[in-house]
């Protein structure tokens, strides 16, 4: 009985999930997420524990939580060992899925801050949510869009 097809296929994509995962890490816990008058610049920890505060910046959360998979999955991707397609097939799933659910929680919390922001006399100041923005908020989503991509080319171009 001839042996299971094994997919001993090494692709740049991998390193390229695993690199952006690392990234969104960094940006989440590291680079200033928001720059707010006054207050001074918060990294995206800082955000999310004000969840007590205001519910829906909990799910900001979400984000290192889906960092950490989208990373594994690339680190696994990336080791000399050999992976069944399957297998390969529902990591890169993995690392699209989390790729894209952290995507709409940064969108959702800047949709949300805009919100609270257009109640306030900001709002005719000419402040938005987008330029309160910070480095943190806009490398981790271009991070999570490159791991995103790259888990996408890896399963389109995957053979199975």
């Amino acid at each position: 009985m001839d042996a299971p097809h094994i997919h001993t296929r090494k692709t740049h994509t991998s390193y390229v999930v695993a690199g952006a995962g690392l990234l969104t890490l960094l940006a989440f816990f590291a680079m200033p997420l928001a720059s707010l008058p006054v207050v001074g610049s918060v990294t995206g920890a800082n955000v999310a524990a004000l969840a007590s505060k205001v519910g829906s910046l909990a799910l900001l959360w979400l984000v290192p939580i889906c960092a950490v998979v989208i990373t594994g999955t690339g680190v696994w991707q990336s080791l000399p060992a050999t992976h069944p397609p399957t297998q390969r097939r529902i990591a890169t799933v993995m690392a699209l899925v989390a790729a894209g659910a952290a995507v709409l929680v940064y969108l959702a919390v800047l949709v949300g801050a805009q919100n609270q922001l257009a109640h306030t006399s900001a709002s005719r100041l000419g402040i938005s949510a987008l330029s309160l923005a910070g480095a943190g908020f806009w490398i981790g989503l271009l991070a999570l869009a490159a791991a995103g991509i790259a888990a996408l080319l890896d399963l389109v171009t995957s053979k199975a």
